[in-house]
C-alpha cells in the first residue's frame, strides 16, 4: 500500500438477508463481507456494471441472534499479505426484515462545522472527505436528536473539497449497528 494511495468507494448495500446481501460498488473492486462470530463470510468481485450479490451460510434457525455484517470493498485480494486499499464500511443486520438508518442530508458547513438532518434519531453521523481519501473529517456526531445534527471537521475541507454523510444506528447502550447509505455529496463553499 502506498501512503496517499487513492481508496475504493464505500459499497452500497442495497438489500441484506439472512443468508446474503446484493448492492452496487465501484466496478472491478472486491466487496468482503465479514462478521465478528464467523470473520470473513463472503466476497465477490463487483461486475462491470456496478453491481455485486454475495451468498453465505445463515445462522442456524435456532438460534436467536442476527449477525451485524460489515461490507468492505478493496481494489485487490492478494492474500500474501500484501496491504491494499480498503474503503470505509458500510454494516447491515443480515435479515430481510431489518431497517437502516435513512441516508442523512448535509445542509450546510461553517467555521469547521458541518450541519444537517437525519430523520432517524439516536443515531451518529460521521462526514467523509471524498476528495481526500474517503477520510472521516473528525469524530461521530453526538446522537441525533430532533432530527439535527452537526459534525466538527478536526481535518477541516477545503473550500471545492466533496464530502459526505453517513448515518449510524445505536442500541440503549450506544452500540453501532447497521448505517445508511451514503448522503448526496456535498461541496464544500
Amino acid at each position: 500500500m502506498i501512503v496517499g494511495e487513492a481508496r475504493p468507494g464505500m459499497p452500497e448495500v442495497m438489500e441484506a438477508r439472512a443468508d446474503g446481501a446484493r448492492g452496487f460498488a465501484n466496478p472491478g473492486d472486491y466487496v468482503v463481507a465479514s462478521c465478528v462470530d464467523r470473520g470473513v463470510i463472503a466476497w465477490v468481485k463487483t461486475a462491470p456494471d456496478a453491481d455485486w450479490a454475495l451468498d453465505w451460510l445463515p445462522l442456524p434457525p435456532w438460534s436467536d441472534k442476527t449477525m451485524l455484517v460489515q461490507f468492505t470493498a478493496y481494489s485487490s485480494l492478494t492474500g500474501a499479505g500484501i496491504n491494499t486499499p480498503s474503503s470505509c464500511s458500510a454494516f447491515r443486520y443480515a435479515d430481510k426484515d431489518s431497517s437502516q438508518p435513512p441516508k442523512p442530508t448535509i445542509e450546510g458547513y461553517e467555521n469547521s462545522v458541518f450541519n444537517g438532518t437525519e430523520a432517524m434519531d439516536n443515531t451518529t453521523i460521521v462526514v467523509w472527505n471524498r476528495s481526500d481519501n474517503d477520510n472521516a473529517v473528525g469524530l461521530p456526531s453526538q446522537k441525533v436528536a430532533n432530527s439535527r445534527w452537526t459534525v466538527t471537521a478536526f481535518d477541516p475541507p477545503a473550500s471545492g473539497e466533496v464530502c459526505y454523510a453517513v448515518a449510524t444506528e445505536t442500541d440503549e447502550d450506544s452500540n453501532p449497528g447497521a448505517t445508511s447509505l451514503r448522503s448526496e455529496y456535498y461541496t464544500v463553499p
